[in-house]
């Protein structure tokens, strides 16, 4: 196994271009945390405007299933289909051009 260090570099720009996979990884990110928030959301919208004739127990376990896997779903399958429009672009731009804190891994074989 070879030694690998890491050097940071922080406040600098680099352009870059995400594999498939890192860009689903940062998408699934996105997704879940959206979807997380609009469960949350329409729970409590739910809850605030209760009437007699609904099942409070299923309307809550429908938005909560049904909003958080369609809001999963849509935005992971939206990712995978704009990656072709994503990857065309770096590639005519050359990377996408981006400012922050960026660790290098550099292998020593």
């Amino acid at each position: 196994m070879g030694n690998s260090q890491i050097e940071e570099s922080y406040g600098h720009k680099a352009r870059i271009q995400l594999s498939f996979s890192s860009y689903m990884r940062l998408s699934l990110f996105i997704s879940v945390t959206f979807a997380l928030t609009m469960t949350l959301v329409l729970n409590l919208l739910a809850q605030s405007e209760t009437a007699s004739r609904i099942n409070v127990d299923s309307l809550n376990q429908w938005i909560t299933l049904y909003t958080f896997l369609g809001f999963l779903l849509f935005n992971l399958a939206s990712a995978a289909l704009s990656y072709v429009a994503y990857r065309a672009w770096c590639q005519q731009q050359h990377g996408l051009k981006m400012t922050g804190k960026f660790a290098l891994q550099i292998d020593d074989n």
